[in-house]
């Protein structure tokens, strides 16, 4: 799942296994396409989007700043 926080300046590929806090005004989506969509409406260009979310997979439980 992926955690995003900070109006999509910040997020999270979170696989479930540790225990999660997070701030007001963040979400847990459940799915990578309602990812993409949530972050284009935070205002990343499409491109920019993919290539975050993939960011964000292959640094699992790391945060990710964009």
């Amino acid at each position: 799942m992926f955690v995003i926080c900070r109006n999509g300046h910040l997020g999270l590929f979170w696989e479930g296994e540790q225990k999660l806090f997070i701030e007001n005004e963040s979400c847990v989506i459940p799915s990578r396409k309602q990812c993409l969509n949530y972050l284009i409406e935070c205002g990343l260009k499409k491109e920019q989007a993919i290539s975050t979310i993939a960011l964000m997979q292959k640094k699992t439980g790391n945060w990710i700043s964009f």
